[in-house]
């Protein structure tokens, strides 16, 4: 079976014998998005619904009596390089605001991993930067080819490891860059992989997913799942549910629960539910990495929704319309979405009923949602982070970075906002 995947450049090398993704320029691809967004069609609730048309991104609202959130501590931008056809632009990623068309979710891209010793980044066009905590680059290497999956820390064997277009698997030393370790895959890796226990878990585009001995990357076993004939272009990583399982969500709706030693399956359910009689409506892609807390597991779809089940037990525990690439967000009682269009929700996380939504970022491109002790923290496209209060879900903060935002990471005070192309910003969190 062939399978296109929408939303970039293609990744793959000429080697590989499944179809090439639709070549689309990056201004083309919020149209796209929007495009197909009016073409979903979903039940439910007006507020969870994909967008049906193409809109303008709303104006920043004035806040009164602001409450200081964030404090910039520094900033990282993406060396430049020549362009690979990975993820972002090869370049830093100054977005301009357009009155004309806004802009929808995109996917987590070249995520940037933090330890004691700093941070590591990963361009898509194949430099790996390694930056210690006050800002300061350490150590850069520049790869053959374009990296679409990065960056997961291997801290018991003092591993990066990043994935390339070319399908292969890459260790990197932590303190010097020199390459320990490559293993070919039959496709190339969309996402952080899994480091766990004995294991390095991957998940490939076509589908395939590989565990690799965590010290040398030979392979140690495979599992294939079934792929659509259209998906977007990304995937969710894959996560530890304990020290035996990983789960692994895959494009067409389910999330799998399987075996780290040998592979063996466990169970899969299906979580994303399919409508339409066309490809693109049956779009049904789990990209954004599940939430496990406790035994329940979250998890949100791009085909619009959000379920909550209880893994000891199998028993669903809700599920809502709510269309998403971004990763939810848990704090006490409460969970936090943000949608396609740009919507921020708050529900409660044992039953989802909706507290409180703002429309104040509607079509800002946004990332996930992270919680703080004091409010909810949320990016957009257009650079700006952004403070909510978590009762009443009002603006109370903003901060403009220097680079488009489209993923969040909380680490005890220290916020850290990233942009596809691999530039970052850390903030420091008033807490």
């Amino acid at each position: 079976m062939t399978q296109r995947y929408i939303n970039s450049y293609s990744p793959y090398p000429t080697a590989v014998t499944r179809r090439p993704a639709v070549a689309l320029p990056r201004a083309a691809h919020v149209v796209l998005l929007s495009a197909l967004l009016g073409m979903g069609g979903l039940s439910g609730c007006s507020y969870f619904k994909k967008s049906e048309s193409i809109n303008p991104p709303a104006a920043l609202v004035q806040i009164n009596n602001p409450q200081p959130m964030l404090a910039p501590a520094f900033y990282h931008a993406a060396p430049t390089g020549k362009r690979r056809f990975g993820w972002g632009n090869g370049k830093t990623s100054a977005v301009k605001p357009s009155k004309k068309h806004g802009a929808t979710q995109t996917g987590a891209g070249l995520q940037v991993a933090s330890d004691t010793s700093g941070f590591v980044s990963a361009a898509s066009h194949g430099i790996v930067t390694a930056i210690n905590p006050q800002g300061q680059t350490q150590w850069q290497i520049s790869l053959p080819n374009a990296i679409t999956g990065g960056v997961s820390l291997d801290n018991t064997n003092g591993n990066v490891l990043v994935s390339d277009r070319a399908g292969k698997v890459i260790a990197l030393e932590r303190t010097t860059g020199k390459t320990r370790w490559q293993t070919q895959l039959a496709s190339p890796v969309m996402s952080p992989v899994l480091v766990s226990g004995a294991r390095i878990v991957a998940l490939s585009n076509s589908g395939v997913v590989t565990a690799l001995d965590r010290q040398t990357g030979q392979v140690v076993w495979q599992f294939a799942t079934q792929n659509p004939n259209l998906s977007l272009r990304g995937a969710a990583s894959p996560i530890a549910l304990d020290a035996t399982t990983a789960l692994v969500s895959t494009a067409d709706g389910r999330v799998h629960g399987i075996t780290l030693a040998n592979g063996t399956p466990l169970w899969s359910r299906r979580i994303s539910q399919v409508r339409g009689a066309s490809d693109i409506d049956r779009l049904a892609d789990i990209d954004a990495t599940p939430v496990f807390e406790g035994t329940t597991l979250y998890t949100i779809s791009y085909s619009g929704q959000l379920v909550a089940v209880d893994l000891a037990t199998g028993q669903l525990l809700f599920t809502q319309d709510v269309a998403s690439l971004k990763s939810v967000a848990l704090d006490g009682d409460s969970l936090y979405a943000t949608t396609l269009d740009g919507k921020l929700l708050c529900l409660d996380k044992i039953t989802g009923t909706l507290r409180w939504q703002s429309d104040t970022l509607a079509y800002r491109g946004l990332s996930n949602a992270v919680a703080t002790p004091r409010a909810v923290l949320v990016g957009d496209v257009y650079g700006y982070i952004h403070a909510f209060d978590k009762a009443t879900g009002k603006p109370i903060d903003r901060q403009q970075a220097r680079h488009a935002v489209t993923h969040l990471q909380l680490e005890g005070n220290r916020l850290l906002a990233t942009d596809n192309d691999g530039s970052f910003s850390v903030w420091q969190v008033r807490l």
